[in-house]
């Protein structure tokens, strides 16, 4: 019934019908541009690529030079710079004329938004510089993703940066050392705290645990013979300690947060009750995690279709590169979108822009690779444009 009131508001809508229309001409438009781009060009040897089979590797970051500073700058300065004028706008369209004064009196909640939204625009632009290797993408997909990501602000740049500790871990040389084992406990850390703010996000947890066998598989396969089996029992043995220390560090912020911790959190540690009352507020968590029954599409704004329809349209591309390029980045990818949906149909939380974003970023970094930077460009700014109108009009 839920998804009917949506498909009936949009019909009844000429304007957003008809914006809905075009980003899905336009994604067509990207599918076919892609596959056209993917042809041997003339004059060249590419012909003898497509020939000899290929194989999976394990997944490789491209590096970060000097020049990515002032990327990542412009980056904070735009994300910042959208940010402003979306809630200056907002506020102005829905007739309030002293939008400044209510934006200077509430200044704490505003930075606190405006700092939110640029972390999420770093880790969106850090991830798809690491993953393609071209600033170009990179810096589209974060603006955009500035421009689009307006609610659960917290959890998204929570989770966000996360997955690009995770991903810096999963890039890690086989001889990391103790730098490998620093990213993934920042990671798992972060996410620690993403679970605070939203508990829905346990959803994703399969996705850590999965990539964490798949890249102890691959460093013991690919180690070197005489250290890995003592590098495997290592990391297992470490995790294991992890695990229940980390939990407890994560109860005692959530009793510290939620006043259960009474006469200050040194004082309740010292009782054995402090600590028995975590098992029953684990389980009231997951059965609530369990029993949700709110609709998925209750936090579904209009606007974030577009990025829907144009990122779900860019999977094609990247099934593509997947089964006939066997390109490990876009298995990642594909494999990022799964666990998203599961969270959204589970629990109603929408953050699928995540991987939207990723995806359509991987997808532009290839015309660039090809040397169709401009459709890259025209896509990020009819996106923009797209969601700047539907803002504009409800």
């Amino acid at each position: 019934m839920e998804l009917l009131r949506v498909l009936k508001s949009i019909l009844a809508d000429p304007l957003l019908l008809c914006l809905l229309l075009i980003s899905v001409v336009f994604s067509l438009l990207s599918v076919f541009q892609y596959f056209r781009a993917a042809r041997p060009r003339r004059g060249t040897t590419e012909w003898m690529e497509k020939v000899d089979p290929k194989h999976f590797g394990p997944l490789r970051l491209h590096r970060l030079g000097g020049a990515d500073v002032i990327w990542a700058f412009l980056v904070m300065l735009f994300a910042a710079c959208l940010r402003f004028c979306y809630l200056f706008f907002y506020l102005r369209l829905h007739e309030r004329p002293n939008a400044m004064a209510i934006l200077l009196s509430a200044r704490y909640l505003f930075l606190q938004r405006i700092s939110l939204c640029v972390i999420f625009a770093l880790c969106i632009f850090f991830m798809i510089r690491l993953l393609s290797g071209r600033p170009l993408p990179a810096i589209c997909a974060a603006v955009v993703g500035a421009l689009v990501q307006n609610h659960n602000n917290d959890t998204a740049a929570l989770l966000a940066l996360s997955l690009l500790l995770f991903l810096c871990w999963m890039g890690c040389s086989y001889e990391g050392g103790i730098l490998r084992g620093i990213w993934l406990v920042l990671s798992l850390g972060v996410y620690a705290l993403c679970l605070l703010t939203c508990w829905e996000c346990a959803w994703l947890s399969p996705l850590y645990v999965a990539g964490y066998f798949v890249v102890l598989i691959l460093r013991f396969r690919g180690g070197d013979p005489k250290k890995r089996l003592s590098r495997l029992i290592l990391s297992l043995v470490t995790m294991l300690l992890l695990i229940p220390a980390g939990c407890l560090a994560l109860w005692m912020l959530y009793a510290h947060m939620s006043g259960r911790a009474k006469g200050g959190i040194l004082t309740a540690m010292r009782t054995f009750a402090f600590y028995q009352q975590m098992i029953p507020v684990l389980k009231t968590k997951i059965y609530h995690l369990l029993t949700r029954r709110e609709s998925f599409l209750s936090y579904l704004v209009v606007y974030e279709t577009f990025l829907l329809v144009l990122g779900s349209a860019a999977c094609i591309p990247m099934l593509h590169r997947l089964f006939r390029e066997k390109d490990s980045s876009a298995l990642l990818l594909l494999v990022l979108l799964l666990a998203f949906p599961i969270l959204w149909l589970a629990s109603g939380i929408y953050l699928m822009g995540i991987p939207m974003l990723l995806i359509l970023g991987k997808l532009w970094s290839y015309f660039c690779q090809r040397e169709k930077q401009g459709f890259a460009v025209l896509s990020a700014c009819l996106l923009m444009t797209l969601n700047v109108i539907c803002m504009i009009l409800h």
